[in-house]
């Protein structure tokens, strides 16, 4: 019996790829990307942290120069109120980098810190916060600026602080507690963390200040921890990044 000879292509021509073998690729290249793409942006919020917690050592540097040839730490932002305390201030010239409300090439901490003599050779380099995501057009804020901030609690705090009595309450509890931030933390730097937002006293963050994650104290009864970003609970994960003045303690 004669059986018919196979039909085969001519070398040259290959056969195109059939649909179970490009499903098969499709789905290899999916679990691939499903496995590269979170450990890539992993990777870059770790190098984000890091470049936050660098520009605060630097910053951090330059406040301990300044307070040596002043006696003093720099205010936190430009007063304009009447004189009486607690004054007001210029909204346009408060915490670090540029922004909407800022007065060109001018925010007071970096003006303090670049005039005249030069603490910082860029602030506005070491001053932008890698987690700022993008200003808010419909409101423009100083609490939207994208910097990393600033606060003073020792001396001219007072003098340079924007005043919020929905925030700060009454006058003499709002002094109260400033001093008592004064004897505690002098100065700290916030950046937003991975979270892009800044953490507010009704999420503990001013218990931290106080309490320093005192367990049985603060909101909660943990010393205000939770406001800290802890690479512990997730990369991504709530909290803001922060370098204190007194002690240097750095979370």
């Amino acid at each position: 019996m004669i059986f018919p000879r196979p039909h085969t292509r001519p070398l040259g021509h290959p056969h195109g790829f059939t649909l179970i073998e490009l499903l098969i690729v499709v789905a290899i290249i999916a679990i691939l990307a499903a496995i590269a793409v979170p450990n890539f942006l992993e990777a870059q919020t770790r190098a984000k942290v890091a470049r936050a917690k660098a520009d605060q050592r630097t910053i951090a540097t330059a406040l301990e120069a300044y307070r040596i040839d002043t006696n003093l730490y720099p205010e936190q932002g430009v007063p304009n109120g009447t004189g009486t305390f607690p004054y007001a201030s210029d909204p346009s010239r408060v915490y670090g980098g540029e922004g909407p409300n800022h007065a060109p090439n001018n925010p007071a901490i970096a003006y303090h810190l670049s005039t005249p003599v030069a603490y910082l050779t860029s602030t506005q380099a070491v001053f932008r916060d890698p987690f700022f995501r993008s200003f808010d057009a419909t409101n423009m804020t100083t609490s939207l600026v994208n910097d990393t901030r600033y606060h003073n609690y020792s001396g001219h705090y007072v003098l340079g602080r924007i005043y919020d009595a929905a925030q700060d309450g009454p006058v003499p509890q709002y002094l109260e507690r400033v001093t008592r931030l004064a004897n505690q933390n002098i100065w700290h730097l916030r950046s937003r963390g991975p979270d892009t937002d800044y953490e507010r006293r009704s999420n503990g963050w001013e218990d931290y200040l106080t309490y320093r994650g005192a367990p049985g104290t603060g909101t909660g009864g943990n010393g205000g921890i939770e406001s800290l970003y802890d690479p512990t609970n997730g990369t991504t994960s709530s909290g803001d990044i922060v370098r204190f003045g007194a002690g240097g303690a750095v979370n």
